[in-house]
């Protein structure tokens, strides 16, 4: 199992509690995402994975952002080049608003979205429920935090550390 995973910024209008590991979207703009991010940073190589559990609502985009993004002046994450989002909403990735081969949506509270990230390989895979769906995001390489970003008033999500399944062959 990987270090304590939790948020360490986030835009204003998001809530943070239990040790920040739980994001709640407060603001009850209607389209506005908020995003909150982990400030440890994921470089070099190696391979780190997290689990995203769904907590309440459903405009929910789950994964990573440079490192060095303004996380408090920001505007939409999953929408700048660089960063790599899961949406549970139709299971696209961002910021290209596209599918991928094993896309899945994720429409169900306790629904739990893990996320691996392999910087030897340069890629994410997705796991919904510790099923793998594939890989979402290739030609990952720099240096990344998790985050999340929250769409609907009261959208809630806990993050934790996850052990990396065995390198596949």
């Amino acid at each position: 199992m990987s270090d304590v995973v939790a948020f360490d910024k986030a835009h204003e209008g998001i809530d943070l509690s239990e040790g920040n590991a739980v994001v709640t979207k407060t603001e009850y703009d209607v389209y506005g995402y908020r995003t909150a991010a982990s400030g440890a940073v994921l470089k070099g190589g190696g391979r780190h994975m997290v689990q995203f559990t769904k907590r309440k609502g459903n405009g929910m985009l789950f994964g990573l952002i440079r490192a060095d993004w303004d996380v408090e002046g920001g505007s939409y994450a999953q929408d700048v080049r660089g960063h790599s989002f899961y949406s549970t909403y139709d299971g696209n990735r961002y910021p290209s608003r596209s599918g991928w081969e094993g896309r899945q949506a994720a429409h169900e509270e306790g629904d739990r979205i893990g996320l691996l990230l392999d910087l030897d390989q340069g890629t994410m895979t997705v796991y919904k429920n510790d099923e793998r769906l594939g890989v979402m995001a290739t030609g990952l390489s720099g240096e990344y935090s998790w985050a999340v970003s929250l769409g609907e008033h009261g959208g809630s999500t806990r993050i934790e550390a996850a052990a990396a399944p065995a390198v596949e062959p």
